[in-house]
């Protein structure tokens, strides 16, 4: 369970945020047996952000919502096998638009697009440093080059789950590096857990989405020192993160459904989207 405080003891904030991020989570004001919660699957990297627009939305709705997070992948096999949810929060666009076409969902609707971080820690730049504007600028494809070819051992998520690990596939391939860092991936099953290996120091550096680094700064100690240095990734080096969602036709709340997705689509819920990390579609 994630809860409002997070103030770990014997983690660090990163490591502590990044292990927290792939639980299974019961916002506050919920209960994991209420019948008629508003059940959503939503993709790992998207986790931080959801937990601040369900705050946002208890303002104007008490319908109790319980969340599951996994990868995109694994999720739509869950919901092909009968999985109990009533909405998709996915991050792509093609499982999505597979369960319109297989007759399991409603048409979905992108409610995010996503940008992929290249997040490599290290010694010398205190968290301060890390802000916007750093991850604002556009780095050189030399300086995302040489960064990657500089490190051991890098987590990528798996492409065949994980639409943030397919991005950072074609980013690797664009870069002409498949076959240098051959043996260097680290491979996790979903991008919050490409997270948690750089943020425990089991790889010198991930691809991981920016709404991922931008919940661990808005998360921080004003004292902290995180240490780190990002690159974004220019998205021409990979096709576009479409998150999209799909509200299901299994699910036993469809009015719950609506009136959350409906919220999704406003410009209250896009100004919380974008300020943490993700791009308007």
């Amino acid at each position: 369970m994630i809860t409002q405080k997070l103030r770990p003891r014997t983690l660090t904030r990163a490591a502590f945020l990044a292990l927290a991020l792939a639980t299974l989570t019961v916002w506050p004001g919920t209960t994991r047996s209420a019948p008629d919660a508003l059940r959503i699957a939503v993709a790992s990297n998207f986790v931080p952000t959801l937990r601040v627009l369900v705050e946002d939305y208890a303002s104007v709705s008490t319908h109790p919502i319980t969340l599951s997070a996994a990868s995109t992948g694994k999720l739509y096999a869950q919901i092909k096998q009968g999985a109990p949810f009533d909405l998709l929060l996915a991050a792509d666009h093609v499982r999505p638009q597979r369960l319109h076409a297989e007759g399991l969902s409603q048409r979905p609707f992108t409610y995010a697009v996503g940008q992929l971080v290249l997040w490599r820690p290290n010694e010398r730049t205190p968290c301060a440093l890390v802000d916007q504007a750093t991850l604002g600028r556009p780095p050189a494809e030399e300086q995302i080059t040489a960064w990657l070819s500089q490190s051991e051992r890098i987590a990528v998520a798996v492409p065949e789950l994980a639409p943030y690990g397919m991005a950072a596939r074609q980013a690797i391939d664009q870069l002409g590096l498949s076959s240098e860092l051959e043996g260097r991936i680290v491979r996790a099953e979903n991008i919050g857990q490409t997270f948690s290996m750089v943020a425990t120091g089991n790889a010198d550096a991930g691809l991981i989405a920016r709404a991922q680094l931008n919940a661990l700064l808005n998360n921080r100690d004003p004292d902290d020192r995180c240490a780190s240095d990002v690159l974004p990734l220019p998205t021409r080096l990979h096709t576009p993160i479409l998150q999209n969602a799909s509200i299901l036709l299994s699910g036993r709340n469809p009015e719950a459904s609506r009136a959350f997705a409906d919220y999704l689509r406003s410009e209250r819920a896009k100004n919380i989207i974008i300020r943490w990390g993700y791009l308007s579609p």
